[in-house]
């Protein structure tokens, strides 16, 4: 541990007491005169010294880096000397951290007094030597050598970056960092607007504890580059302690939302529950610290519960990940992924155990940017996927409902014939052979019937796991195609076949079914004592090609698009026995198959044409055509 905060100590506010740094020539031709590596400092515990008595005191030495004191409660003195050349331009200071509570810049002057300019949150904006977001003090200097030293004192922070700038460069940086931050702010208020709109048309959870965490990190930036303040102009305790109210609060918002992305009360109720009571708590006993006056305090826990609960919920994404491989965890990583760094970065820097700098100072918007705009493009995914589910599920419901309908139409009319013709033979047991025997044939007709029926819905439900249950073997299609022409009366299936290749590849089953459905559906739209025409013939590629073909009334245009959706069923077809289920288990079979069915009607003839792949070892021999009856 000693090793450790020597380390943080003498790496990161660095110093060297060899020897005072050098006079800076204020070179108009630079522009910008970094003083990092310039500077002597002294600090001052409890903030009592005045100029003459840190400029008498022992103990200043070389600072390497940039001031990075992290919170604390003494003032840290700085000196630096520059040398003005003749003819030399206006500079200005600039200390690039706005909310720095008090900030003093003291010129020693010919009689060896220290003439003060102020400027920090600490004392309105209006009474500040510059209308900046930070302090800058003004430098007119007479040709020659001018010593200065700077006292900060602050509740929050301590680390700052600061640099000599010619005043018509930062004129013309001040313009383009206007910009800039006009245009950032403008898409964070724009996609808090956008998300708004979007809770308040769904009242989507993830999206409102967005727009809370989005609004919150918003008004935090725009706090910590100092704009909100200088448009109020805030000052005293308030100015200092709504940045720190805002960081104790993020921890609430965050945790909440990044909790919903990941649905943690699902898949880890125990750790989700932790979580969101600890924000809570952690929010709480944080901002009455800030509330009481203990800023630093409050908010330096606050920023170090903020890295514990971003390291925390990491973890739990990449063991989601790990475990489910699902979106929400990779869209996390990517979004907060980024987010996080930047948080990390800057908070670190805020402890004192990072350097300022342009990638320390900035790491927080750029990685908002980016987080902002990942997440964004994950909640219309999480929307649009959410009503991909409920329209799926509404069409379960709905598919449930006509299948109850269909059980309760279909199976009344079988189920009441049987009924009767039950009755009538329970009533005439000497009623003559051939009457009995009709009625027995009544009976074994409705339970065919039903027997259809359900066999048609069962295919449907082994169909949804198709890859699962199709049980491809090499097939007799010739036996296949006689077995169904012998299924039927005597003339109702009439075969033309040829080429047909040898041990075809398919699920005999389920091409069974199929041919025999849409055989069934050309028979009922078939005028009386008409044959049904089945085709089949193989192709070259060893490819299968089968040909259904009935007379009739034409399909309506309108309908050929519709005829193999489930329990649909065309005008021509309702007041007659069917399910809707007949051409719907066509077109799942042949595509479970890997091929395709088309439907042509015109012309007083309909046509529903399957063509079905060869598969490996199935598609070689072709065995000799035969005709059919």
């Amino acid at each position: 541990m000693i090793l450790i905060g020597c380390w943080l100590w003498c790496g990161l506010f660095q110093y060297s007491p060899l020897q005072a740094a050098s006079a800076i020539v204020l070179d108009r031709q630079a522009g910008v005169l970094p003083l990092e590596g310039r500077l002597e400092w002294l600090r001052d515990e409890g903030a009592r010294w005045q100029p003459r008595e840190a400029a008498e005191a022992a103990g200043w030495q070389r600072l390497a880096g940039e001031p990075n004191a992290g919170f604390t409660a003494d003032a840290i003195w700085l000196r630096f000397e520059v040398n003005q050349p003749a003819n030399g331009a206006s500079w200005w200071l600039r200390i690039d951290n706005a909310l720095l509570e008090d900030v003093r810049l003291y010129q020693r002057d010919a009689g060896g007094d220290w003439p003060m300019q102020r400027a920090g949150r600490a004392i309105p904006h209006s009474e500040w030597p510059l209308d900046t977001r930070s302090p800058v003090f003004r430098l007119d200097l007479p040709p020659g050598p001018h010593a200065f030293m700077l006292r900060i004192a602050t509740r929050n922070s301590l680390s700052t970056s600061l640099s000599l700038w010619d005043v018509e460069r930062f004129h013309s940086h001040a313009r383009d960092e206007a910009l800039l931050w006009g245009f950032y702010f403008g898409l964070y208020a724009l996609v808090i607007l956008i998300q708004f709109l979007f809770w308040h048309w769904t009242r989507e959870a993830l999206s409102g504890w967005y727009v809370l965490y989005a609004a919150l990190n918003c008004l935090g930036i725009m706090m910590t580059m100092g704009y909100l303040q200088n448009a109020l102009d805030l000052s005293g305790n308030l100015a200092v302690m709504l940045p720190s109210l805002v960081i104790c609060a993020s921890i609430h918002a965050g945790t909440n939302f990044t909790v919903v992305v990941l649905d943690l009360d699902q898949f880890m109720p125990r750790l989700n529950r932790f979580l969101l009571r600890g924000a809570a708590t952690a929010a709480v006993a944080t901002s009455l610290l800030v509330l009481v006056g203990a800023v630093s305090i409050g908010t330096g826990a606050a920023q170090i519960i903020s890295i514990v609960w971003i390291l925390i919920l990491t973890s739990a994404a990449v063991v989601l990940l790990r475990r489910h491989g699902a979106v929400a965890e990779r869209f996390l990583l990517v979004a907060f992924g980024i987010f996080f760094v930047g948080i990390l970065v800057r908070y670190l820097r805020n402890l004192g155990w990072l350097q300022p700098g342009p990638v320390t100072d900035h790491s927080i918007q750029v990685g908002s940017v980016l987080h902002m705009i990942t997440m964004c493009v994950y909640i219309v995914y999480r929307y649009n996927a959410l009503q991909t589910a409920l329209r799926v599920e509404q069409a379960a419901r709905r598919e449930q409902r006509d299948f109850v309908a269909l059980v309760s139409h279909e199976f009344r009319t079988p189920l009441a014939i049987i009924d009767t013709s039950v009755r009538q033979l329970a009533a005439h047991l000497d009623a003559p052979i051939e009457r009995s025997r009709k009625r027995c044939a009544n009976i074994q007709a409705a339970v065919r019937r039903m027997t259809d029926l359900m066999d048609r819905y069962l295919t449907v439900e082994r169909l949804a796991h198709a890859e699962r249950t199709m049980q491809t073997r090499p097939c007799d299609l010739h036996a296949l195609l006689e077995a169904l022409a012998a299924e039927g009366p005597e003339g109702l299936l009439r075969l033309r076949v040829r080429d047909l290749p040898a041990d075809f590849i398919c699920d005999p089953d389920m091409l069974r079914v199929a041919l025999r459905n849409l055989v069934s559906n050309a028979d009922r739209h078939s005028p009386p004592d008409t044959a049904v025409e089945l085709t089949a013939h193989g192709l070259r590629d060893g490819s299968l090609s089968l040909r259904v073909t009935n007379a009739g009334d034409d399909i309506a245009a309108d309908e050929l698009p519709l005829l193999f959706q489930k329990y649909y069923r065309g005008r021509a077809g309702r007041g007659k026995p069917g399910a809707g289920l007949g051409l719907y288990l066509v077109q799942q079979i042949v595509s479970a198959h890997g091929g395709r069915v088309v439907v042509r009607s015109a012309s007083g003839l309909t046509s529903f044409r399957i063509w079905l792949p060869g598969r490996a070892g199935g598609g070689g021999a072709v065995a000799s055509g035969r005709k059919g009856r």
